[in-house]
């Protein structure tokens, strides 16, 4: 068994058009909707500028615009969390299991997103006492607060019913002003250019978002995932700290994973690879 291989996610350029417009985004998942006036009031900024900036996040596909404002693009139909725990259950369980050992030592504080991949970690936290557990997932809140040893948060935000999970302004800015050792995601899809990619616009944010607020960024993501395709490319290969998978995935995965640095985990004969 090898050494974990820590590596340190790259930091996106930031700049003030990308901040807008991540202001904008958080602005749209907490309402549903946004203004050209609102938008001008909140940013102080002109209403060529907001409709340049509208522009833009309708060509990457992150909302419709509409006369006076913008929407967001209709979300994919996902099965509910329910079903998807019984795809490739034992798949998952054994990803989780992996998972557990890159929490290595007390006092941690972690961030758990949403999917049945990941509520099968907060099923499988290894007993470290005072380990902080900060999530967006309803059902991976209470897996983890079955541990009176454990401190629970949950972010707060809209409810999506159908997946347990929270979205919105409120789970961005929890995450914004915290520092977490680790965190763990989901992917809707992986691709060996565009890297991690989200059905939906929430999932593409708070993965983005974590790559700034996190030391370390892991994506727990079954092997049909690789080669899967969806709506919005999140963050580069680069930008995680390792992919946690149950096989080893196609060559060009390997390879990819690989030119970027990220560290890609499976079961071998051996133990973990």
């Amino acid at each position: 068994m090898t050494s974990p291989h820590f590596k340190e996610p790259l930091r996106a350029p930031t700049s003030l058009s990308s901040t807008r417009q991540d202001a904008i985004l958080a602005i749209l998942l907490d309402r549903g909707e946004v203004r050209v006036g609102d938008l001008m009031a909140r940013l102080s900024v002109s209403e060529e500028t907001v409709r340049r900036d509208l522009k833009e996040l309708e060509g990457k596909g992150f909302l419709k615009r509409v006369h006076g404002g913008a929407i967001p693009t209709k979300p994919s139909d996902l099965d509910t969390i329910q079903s998807r725990e019984l795809d490739l259950a034992d798949e998952k369980g054994i990803i989780a299991k992996f998972a557990a050992q890159y929490i290595q030592s007390d006092y941690q504080n972690i961030f758990l997103g949403g999917g049945s991949t990941v509520n099968a970690l907060a099923r499988n936290l290894p007993s470290h006492p005072k380990l902080r557990v900060v999530t967006n997932m309803l059902d991976a809140a209470v897996a983890a607060g079955k541990s009176e040893a454990f401190e629970v948060v949950v972010t707060g935000g809209t409810l999506n019913s159908k997946h347990n999970v929270l979205a919105g302004y409120n789970v961005i800015e929890t995450v914004q002003h915290q520092t977490f050792d680790v965190a763990f995601v989901g992917t809707g899809g992986i691709d060996s250019i565009r890297g991690f990619l989200y059905p939906e616009l929430p999932g593409h944010y708070l993965a983005n978002t974590l790559t700034r607020s996190a030391r370390k960024l892991y994506i727990l993501a079954d092997h049909s995932k690789f080669g899967k395709w969806a709506r919005f490319a999140s963050i580069s290969l680069g930008q995680a700290s390792g992919v946690i998978t149950d096989r080893c995935p196609d060559a060009q995965f390997v390879e990819a994973l690989a030119d970027a640095g990220t560290e890609l985990i499976y079961p071998t004969e051996r133990g973990k690879r």
